[in-house]
């Protein structure tokens, strides 16, 4: 059966602060590195963290990034009421640690230990979320 997966959609969750959403915010992002970056995010530092950081340093990137929290913010309402709208099966993803704030009648999945970022922080949890099966260890 075909679903839709949302992964820590913003707009269920606490919002993300004003700063963020400045313009001088997509400055920031360009240049910060993986470490502040992690810290910032409050997840663990490693590979995946970089490659955000990477990406974020990338041209227009972080102007997207800026943007896509800026639209969410004036849009939290309208894409409540969206998802209230959709005819398919929704499945919510979220971190223990960035539950949702609004309550919705979807079927939510939390993942213990993850943030706003689970695709970041628990890659493996997330697929099997998202399959719906076990995948198997990694060595």
């Amino acid at each position: 059966m075909s679903r839709l997966v949302l992964v820590a959609p913003a707009f269920l969750q606490a919002p993300s602060p004003r700063f963020l959403r400045s313009r001088p915010a997509a400055l920031l992002l360009r240049r910060l590195p993986a470490s502040r970056l992690a810290r910032a995010l409050a997840v663990p530092e490693g590979p995946a963290i970089a490659g955000a950081a990477t990406d974020l340093s990338r041209p227009g990137a972080a102007s997207r990034v800026v943007a896509a929290l800026r639209a969410v913010a004036t849009g939290r309402r309208e894409l409540r009421e969206a998802l209230g709208r959709l005819q398919v099966p929704v499945e919510i993803v979220t971190g223990s640690a960035d539950p949702l704030t609004v309550p919705v009648d979807r079927p939510v999945t939390t993942i213990d230990g993850a943030g706003h970022y689970p695709q970041l922080t628990h890659p493996e949890q997330l697929a099997r979320t998202i399959i719906g099966a076990r995948l198997p260890a990694r060595p």
